[in-house]
């Protein structure tokens, strides 16, 4: 038989001391459940009921063999009394010195809650336990123990009423939201046969192990401190930590929205010790994933962070679904947290959490000023010595987010630059591109459902231009490259609040060259162009094309592309007299359009071939206008001369000068000619001859319908292959 000496009597009084370490605690606790289940056998013996039927098929003898045959006392009662005497002095201190003391003191846990915790640990510890609780349960199935059990074991050696048994079950107790399981048959059994089961990340917890749950790995995490500088938003940090040092009766809601990237996260992680432990949720994961299972998700979310003293952080995306996930996981979360933060795009709605103190704070878009000082400071962090310098250019050209200015650092730090050291310019280079490659990518895919990108080859050296048109675009280039300067460094960014942003009218006969115009701009500023699809926005549906344009303006706010409206004049159209109501709805779209046109702070570029269709509130939106006429003959000259690539090879009997002197063409139409006569050449499988070049002539009339005589333009030989 096992002596039970050395828990009972004198020897509880020589071993009564406090838990040295979580291996005592752990080994305390099987020592003291084995000795109450052995005194609750031992007291609830009854000889009528035949062993082998005690249990269903349990056995007496299989108890006594999961107690190591340990022999019975004389006096049950004052024994349990004792036990627990000896458990209490030694949890003297725990609240220090042990996780499970921790725990309880800092969820505010009764003993005998603390009680119901350590008997649903036992078996965590060892698989005996279940085999002990099914015969003093007399079920074979209940190998977890009951509030029944636990109550009459606690009764043991304690006074306990009914009241503290059946408010162990308010599920608003930290006990039931933090530590324990839900109960799936609460319906079917009574509320005494509800099983005290831990989480498998609280038994996790109090053995010691940290694992975060699969579950919630897949769409939570950790932020860790802020280890960078707060470059902007003092002011929102300090209203943030005034709110949450005020003292309140009520739940905390810390509500931070801006754009992606704004530092949203950043700033939470600034503000310890208001807040320590931040844990992030992205709510997308759980979009149309079902009532049910939110639910066990948010149930997780409230014990992970319950257990972990962690603050949880909704990250709420812009679908109109985030905003109902968000309300139903606060309505959880509230009961036990306070502050809970929420990360949004948008500002929450005036009726949502009227029941909490709220701090509402709006993350701006921060300046040029400040995004220069970003670069310089995580160049310099990351060692991206070839940045140097070039922190102007950056601001100048594209609008960034602290969180994109940062990982696009990250990003040149991972990816190798060839002659780091040696070359500086060459690396400053490479870096360019690749910063241009993440901005063109990144615009591509939020505006590829109303947009696409425009991609030419063209440089400032390809656009023929009469000199006055010629330095009114120059003009342009610089203009887009000094913004900077002219905002921050001199001032003017406090004169011109509204309404920063740069546009451009391109007007002129077809085929002069609008459109590659507005394709060197973008060169020429290192953005990328990207025509908008009027049959992707106009809809016949009252109010829809407004919907439409402005999230079209609302996406191109956060990216860095020039908007290019071609034939702007089926965008743009002057107002009328409303004679009908197609009239009033198109004068509703127009003037919307022109304010939208008016407040965006990017780059927009307009082409038409009809300058007269526009009313003056147009114009006066409109910061630049170049009219790109048709070429004169010198400048017909500097087309054709450069028109062909160095690997086309042109006849001595072509004439460039004779070309631009009899054929008034556009650059478009110039372009066309030789397109085909390098087709005619390819074909007789010769160099350009002026018989090829007769071959582009007689198409480019073909289509107005018009006919080349031979005299105007002869070929050298009648029989020439590539002539018609």
């Amino acid at each position: 038989m096992r002596d039970l000496a050395f828990l009972t009597g004198a020897d509880i009084a020589r071993r009564a001391e406090p838990f040295a370490d979580e291996q005592q605690f752990l080994a305390g606790v099987t020592e003291l459940v084995d000795v109450l289940c052995l005194l609750f056998s031992q007291i609830n013996h009854n000889d009528a009921v035949p062993y082998a039927l005690r249990g269903q098929e349990l056995c007496e003898e299989e108890f006594a063999w999961a107690l190591y045959d340990a022999q019975a006392v004389e006096e049950p009662m004052p024994e349990a009394e004792r036990m627990f005497a000896w458990w209490r002095e030694s949890m003297a201190g725990a609240e220090e010195t042990l996780r499970f003391g921790r725990l309880g003191a800092r969820l505010g846990l009764s003993e005998f809650e603390q009680f119901l915790v350590l008997l649903a640990l036992a078996p965590e510890l060892n698989r005996k336990y279940e085999t002990l609780f099914a015969f003093l349960q007399n079920d074979v199935n209940q190998t977890r123990p009951t509030l029944g059990l636990a109550a009459d074991l606690y009764s043991l050696g304690n006074a306990l009423s009914e009241e503290e048994v059946y408010a162990s079950l308010d599920r608003s107790k930290p006990l039931n939201a933090v530590l324990f399981m839900p109960w799936r048959y609460e319906g079917v059994r009574s509320l005494l046969a509800r099983p005290c089961g831990l989480w498998k990340m609280s038994a996790e917890y109090l053995l010691g192990t940290d694992n975060e749950p699969d579950a919630l790995s897949m769409f939570c995490r950790r932020l860790q401190r802020a280890k960078e500088p707060l470059f902007h938003h003092e002011a929102e940090a300090e209203r943030a930590r005034q709110f949450l040092s005020a003292p309140s009766g009520r739940a905390k809601l810390l509500y931070v929205y801006g754009e992606a990237g704004s530092g949203r996260r950043f700033l939470l992680s600034t503000l310890e010790p208001q807040i320590s432990g931040l844990y992030l949720a992205e709510l997308s994961y759980l979009r149309g994933r079902g009532i049910v299972e939110e639910e066990q998700l948010g149930a997780m979310l409230v014990s992970y962070c319950g257990l972990h003293a962690l603050t949880p952080v909704l990250l709420a995306g812009g679908e109109a679904e985030d905003a109902a996930l968000t309300a139903r996981l606060l309505r959880m979360l509230k009961r036990w947290f306070s502050p809970v933060c929420v990360c949004a795009l948008t500002p929450p709605e005036a009726e949502d959490f009227s029941d909490m103190d709220r701090c509402v704070l709006q993350l701006e878009e921060s300046g040029a000023g400040v995004q220069e000082r970003m670069w310089r400071y995580f160049a310099r962090e990351r060692g991206l010595s070839f940045i140097r310098g070039h922190e102007e250019e950056l601001v100048s050209s594209y609008r960034l987010t602290p969180g994109q200015i940062a990982g696009l650092c990250d990003m040149l730090l991972r990816v190798p630059v060839e002659d780091l050291k040696e070359n500086q310019e060459e690396a400053w280079r490479q870096s360019r591109d690749k910063i241009r490659a993440y901005v063109t990518g990144d615009a591509a895919r939020r505006l590829g459902h109303s947009a696409q990108m425009v991609k030419g080859g063209f440089s400032r050296a390809d656009l023929q231009l009469p000199p006055a048109q010629s330095a009114v675009l120059d003009f342009v280039i610089q203009a887009v490259r000094q913004r900077y300067q002219v905002y921050e460094e001199r001032g003017f960014g406090a004169k011109l609040p509204y309404g920063r942003g740069i546009s451009v009218l391109l007007y002129g006969p077809p085929g002069t060259g609008k459109t590659m115009t507005a394709q060197v701009l973008a060169a020429e500023t290192g953005l990328e162009l990207f025509k908008i699809d009027a049959s992707k926005l106009m809809d016949k549906y009252i109010g829809e094309t407004e919907k439409k344009l402005g999230s079209l303006f609302d996406t191109a706010e956060k990216t860095n592309a020039i908007l290019f409206f071609d034939e702007a004049d089926a965008f743009f159209s002057r107002r009328t007299d409303v004679s009908s109501a197609n009239d009033r709805y198109s004068n509703a779209e127009t003037s919307y359009l022109l304010q939208r046109l008016e407040s965006y702070s990017g780059m927009t570029v307009l082409a038409t071939n009809h300058s007269n269709y526009f009313d003056e509130a147009f114009r006066r939106r409109i910061t630049y206008s170049i009219n790109i006429p048709m070429p004169d003959e010198q400048t017909r000259l500097r087309i054709w001369e450069g028109i062909f690539p160095a690997q086309t090879q042109v006849d001595a009997g072509v004439s460039f000068a004779e070309l631009a002197q009899k054929f008034q063409f556009s650059g478009s139409s110039i372009k066309y000619v030789a397109l085909e006569a390098v087709y005619a050449a390819a074909i007789a499988g010769t160099k350009v001859t002026r018989g090829c070049i007769r071959t582009g002539l007689l198409l480019e009339y073909a289509k107005s319908g018009r006919m080349l005589g031979m005299s105007e333009y002869p070929a050298e030989s009648p029989l020439d292959a590539a002539a018609f």
